[in-house]
């Protein structure tokens, strides 16, 4: 779950010259920003609380789909 520049940073799979680059670009960026940036991130997108209700909502759809 990384977002692009904000809590981290992405590279093409199988792609040495672009994990080169990102990795490059990851030693200039701020990395108590990233830190900050990835908790606000979890804290507010990834609570056990959300996660538990998104399944449940899930389960119910699912359910509901058999049921007809």
């Amino acid at each position: 779950m990384v977002q692009e520049g904000v809590t981290g940073v992405k590279f093409e799979y199988n792609s040495i010259e672009d994990l080169a680059r990102k990795v490059c670009e990851f030693e200039q960026m701020d990395l108590n920003r990233l830190k900050e940036n990835a908790r606000e991130f979890y804290q507010h997108r990834l609570r056990p609380e959300d996660n538990y209700q998104k399944l449940i909502s899930i389960y119910h759809s699912i359910s509901e789909e058999k049921e007809q």
